[in-house]
């Protein structure tokens, strides 16, 4: 099977209307045989409550996709009990080197959500970016 490293440029080509240098592939969602199939092995330590984001951005490298489509379900960083960018953080490193990544929260923001959890959110993955760096 053909698998192109991924190069988000090609899916903004698409968006500016220019011609990408390659085809390019664009779902929002696979489905769960799928995620399982072309997910490969996850990495040892990669931690129980991330196993699920970490499996649809590797089925959607593995499948040749520019970008991967990680959403966050009422996800939210504790920031009541002190922030700590773990999870951001892991999600970055178990991706570094395959292509770029753009972080948000994958649909909306409930108004059920603090501010103060979508800021920490936001910290964090500046915060990571800045390390990774």
């Amino acid at each position: 099977m053909y698998h192109p490293t991924p190069d988000f440029n090609n899916l903004l080509a698409v968006l500016r209307n220019e011609r990408p240098a390659r085809p390019t592939l664009f779902e929002f969602y696979l489905n769960g045989p799928l995620y399982e199939r072309f997910a490969g092995p996850l990495p040892a330590n990669c931690p129980a409550e991330l196993q699920g984001l970490l499996t649809t951005i590797l089925a959607y490298r593995n499948l040749g996709y520019d970008y991967a489509p990680v959403v966050m379900t009422d996800f939210a960083f504790d920031y009541q009990n002190g922030l700590k960018a773990d999870s951001v953080g892991t999600i970055i490193e178990q991706t570094s080197g395959r292509g770029g990544y753009a972080l948000g929260t994958g649909n909306s923001i409930p108004e059920y959500t603090p501010v103060e959890n979508y800021l920490a959110m936001i910290k964090a993955v500046r915060e990571t970016h800045r390390g990774a760096a």
